[in-house]
């Protein structure tokens, strides 16, 4: 019986996604909430819910894009994680439409 309990605990654990955040990302969404960046023109690390810039960790590299209507446009992609949030920063900023 404690092998059966044991091993379905395992199989839950395998069957959860395991996210973590990249220490870059935590800083980037602070500095877009301090620009005052509308938190529906973007995503970190995942799809937005409408429209919107994204940048997203591949594992293998880093893609920056804007996302409309389930396709990636301008789609830039970065092998350095801080090229990317610098180019994810500007897009966002200049944007005059992504402001609060």
């Amino acid at each position: 019986m404690l092998l059966l309990q044991r091993f379905n605990k395992l199989l839950s654990i395998r069957n959860k996604e395991i996210v973590t955040v990249r220490q870059e990302f935590i800083e980037l969404k602070k500095y877009l909430v301090e620009k005052r960046v509308s938190t529906g023109a973007y995503a970190i690390g995942t799809l937005p819910k409408f429209e919107g810039y994204c940048i997203y960790d591949a594992k293998t590299h880093f893609e920056v894009f804007y996302f409309e209507r389930g396709l990636k446009f301008q789609q830039k992609t970065f092998i350095d994680v801080e090229d990317a949030v610098a180019y994810f920063k500007a897009e966002l900023v200049l944007d005059p439409f992504s402001k609060r």
